[in-house]
């Protein structure tokens, strides 16, 4: 009897156990030693002098110091803000007549500081990407770039009249997912897939993978591919090195998904995590280019913000580049004249790339950028021929959603979102794009996951209860059985 006992107070002990773990499957921190190399890795970015459009202590330091989670000091942030102010000012706007992609940097990084990239010493940096053409310049690269800097922030592109074709998102996707291999992938050049620019187009796409089928079957491709690319030893080789930056651009493009590279079968090499893969680089300071090898700025930066990227998905906190909550709401794109004009003209002057006369800010679309999740883009209706979608439904949905911005989202909230989404679903095809409503969604699937924690909790509890009952009524009934036996 005493080893029946023992063995039943085993048992809920292991369900009490049981019980008390459940919070921690719900959510998980990063791994301790990258935790402990980000901190270190940060302590020396914090302290470095930046400048602006600069390959290394420029854009992408500050952004991914922004997107760390860490109390930085704002004077580095307002010390690149004046470089960039600087560096307009001196060059009358125009930063590079071919290599947007500085434009697309410093807007990621100005909206990373909650900065306005729209009028900055004067100057709208969104019109440079409304050039078409000159985006395209770069290729794939000048276009993933241009995408993930416009929708860091859910920008609304401007109306450059000076430019042959004006830039729309749609064009930036089509452009992405035409340039894929026969094998997966993307590359700059030729028809080998470069594991960077597959990643970082990967992460360019992301945005779109639920909306868009075609995105999404190029980036399941792309994502096979990434995985077929590794090594035995889970790196990866690009110019013929294994180097920690195509590492980190990949964990970037995981995280972009929602995808936990620790927990994804296909990157996992050997028993070894893309994660564990990332740390082989480190040095005491950051990161190296390659395995043993010394501190390198570039390669810092980049695996800095990819461990940022990986701390913020464990977090539950929106993906790297997805900034909507930084934003100066409300704020207004503006259209400005004159950035480059058709013959590539050398010579420019501080007019042609001011911003225009309010008279002429009536033909551009407001664009309300929410905090949090869930947010909602431009309050200014597109003509509909439904009836029901009149300005002040969209006006209605828009409120709805604002109200539920800026604070935790719980299982309280499953109706008003339910109903949220039954409006929305009530548009006609061109209001829906008024709302960023996937974050909707998203807020849906919050309250969902808020919900189960207490249903499991319920459920577990009355397990160990009916658990707790049944060996009671064996325990008795046993000891009446041994009494009966005994008086026979």
């Amino acid at each position: 009897m005493k080893r029946f006992l023992k063995s039943a107070i085993s048992l809920l002990l292991i369900l009490a156990a049981a019980l008390c773990s459940l919070p921690s499957v719900l959510g998980k921190s990063p791994d301790s030693k990258i935790a402990k190399q980000l901190e270190t890795t940060y302590k020396h970015l914090a302290k470095q002098n930046v400048s602006s459009f600069s390959t290394s202590k420029g854009e992408w330091l500050i952004m991914g110091l922004a997107r760390s989670g860490y109390s930085v000091n704002n004077e580095i942030f307002n010390s690149y803000y004046s470089s960039v102010v600087n560096t307009l000012k001196e060059n009358s706007g125009v930063i590079s007549k071919n290599k947007y992609t500085e434009y697309s940097k410093a807007i990621i990084a100005l909206t990373a500081i909650g900065k306005n990239p729209e009028n900055v010493a004067g100057y709208n940096l969104l019109n440079f990407l409304a050039d078409y053409n000159r985006v395209k310049y770069q290729g794939v690269n000048g276009v993933l770039w241009a995408l993930i800097a416009l929708d860091c922030n859910s920008y609304q592109i401007p109306k450059n009249t000076d430019c042959q074709i004006v830039t729309t998102r749609q064009m930036l996707i089509n452009y992405l997912l035409d340039k894929e291999l026969k094998s997966g992938g993307w590359s700059l050049a030729g028809t080998s897939p470069d594991c960077d620019i597959t990643a970082m187009t990967i992460t360019a796409l992301s945005p779109y993978y639920s909306s868009d089928n075609k995105a999404k079957l190029c980036i399941d491709r792309a994502l096979s591919l990434l995985s077929d690319l590794q090594s035995d030893r889970g790196t990866y080789i690009n110019t013929g090195v294994e180097n920690s930056e195509s590492v980190a651009q990949v964990l970037v493009a995981l995280c972009s998904l929602g995808i936990n590279p620790d927990k994804d079968k296909r990157f996992i090499k050997n028993g070894t995590t893309l994660t564990e893969v990332l740390l082989r680089y480190s040095t005491d300071e950051g990161f190296a280019h390659q395995e043993n090898g010394s501190y390198n700025q570039m390669s810092t930066e980049q695996c800095f913000y990819s461990m940022v990227a990986y701390k913020r998905l464990c977090s539950g906190e929106s993906s790297l580049f997805d900034m909507r909550e930084k934003s100066e709401s409300p704020k207004q794109t503006t259209t400005i004249t004159g950035t480059e004009n058709n013959n590539n003209s050398d010579s420019k002057s501080n007019t042609d790339n001011k911003i225009t006369s309010e008279k002429n800010k009536k033909n551009v679309e407001t664009t309300t950028v929410a905090n949090s999740t869930p947010s909602v883009q431009s309050t200014k209706p597109s003509k509909s021929k439904n009836k029901n979608s009149s300005p002040s439904k969209i006006e209605e949905i828009n409120n709805s959603i604002k109200e539920l911005k800026n604070r935790k989202i719980t299982k309280k909230d499953k109706k008003k979102l339910d109903k949220i989404l039954e409006e929305y679903d009530r548009l006609n095809t061109e209001d829906k794009k008024i709302n960023v409503i996937e974050e909707t969604k998203e807020a849906k699937v919050s309250a969902d996951k808020d919900s189960s924690f207490p249903t499991a909790i319920v459920i577990t509890t009355a397990f160990v209860l009916v658990a707790a009952g049944a060996i009671i009524i064996i325990y008795f009934q046993k000891k009446k059985r041994k009494s009966k036996e005994e008086k026979q």
